[in-house]
């Protein structure tokens, strides 16, 4: 089966799949032709996909599935910033695979919160309105 889909040169050496693969200059591009029926799919983070898909109002698109390609985050410094540059470095080499998953466990943790809180703080604002209007 042959699928056309948006994927980065590093991910696409990770498929073990047959896909023909097609560039588009962004994710917003890759996005719209799945949702016009252009491509049959693309690869992104999921955090930046969801977010792209409800920036361009695309509700006729969804998450599928996790694939198991691995991002590979990446963070500019200025050039001459040698020292910042080599303490970043051992920073990011010292985290162990464990401490990046509770990392990131958290951060979702911590995102569900906050929605949750928000959620609630509309809901009881809409009663309020509601039992006094």
């Amino acid at each position: 089966m042959m699928f056309n889909i948006f994927i980065t040169p590093e991910q696409e050496e990770n498929l073990d799949i047959n896909v023909e693969i097609k560039y588009v200059s962004s994710m917003n591009e890759a996005l719209e032709m799945v949702s016009e029926g252009k491509i049959f799919a693309t690869i992104g983070s999921f955090l930046g996909t969801v977010d792209k898909m409800k920036e361009l109002n695309l509700p006729n698109i969804k998450i599928a599935l996790k694939i198991g390609i691995e991002n590979s985050y990446k963070m500019g410094i200025v050039k001459n910033e040698l020292v910042l540059h080599s303490i970043l470095s051992k920073a990011v080499t010292s985290i162990t695979k464990k401490e990046k998953d509770k990392i990131v466990n958290n951060l979702l943790y911590m995102i569900v919160f906050i929605v949750l809180v928000i959620s609630i703080f509309f809901i009881y604002r809409h009663y309020e309105i509601k039992r006094n209007g």
